[in-house]
């Protein structure tokens, strides 16, 4: 790839570069994206961690969750090719949220069935994942 500095300046290559919050890379894969993705998503939770940890009713937290740290964490999903470790990243944090939002530490022998059991909750972010790159190509 490259990238243009001006009218009087060379055009350099680089192997990868932000465009509109997002990393784009010349092999074709988002890992870097998925990973900064996934951070800005944890700080939001963190950020919310008061109300997403506290009084609210359960399917209250797991809107909120849904709407605001998912659409964060998913944002320009639909161009991302996603490899095993990639998906693998993404039900970690699926796991993360849920866990904390159930105030469930990691150190507790909990395994990650019964945290969605607790959650009242199936393994669902890559969903909207797939929902996007399909109806944004035309597929179906």
């Amino acid at each position: 790839m490259y990238i243009w500095k001006g009218y009087d300046q060379q055009v350099e290559p680089v192997s990868q570069f932000k465009y509109l919050e997002s990393w784009i890379s010349d092999d074709g894969y988002a890992t870097k994206d998925i990973r900064a993705r996934i951070a800005m998503g944890k700080t939001l939770f963190m950020d919310k961690k008061k109300m997403l940890t506290g009084k609210l009713k359960c399917e209250q937290k797991k809107q909120i969750i849904k709407s605001t740290v998912w659409n964060v964490a998913l944002y320009a999903a639909e161009t991302w090719t996603l490899t095993k470790a990639n998906k693998q990243l993404l039900n970690a944090f699926e796991m993360w949220t849920w866990r904390r939002m159930l105030k469930i530490s990691w150190t507790e022998k909990v395994t990650n069935e019964e945290v969605l059991v607790c959650a009242n909750e199936a393994r669902s972010i890559l969903n909207p994942i797939w929902c996007r790159s399909i109806d944004g190509f035309g597929m179906f």
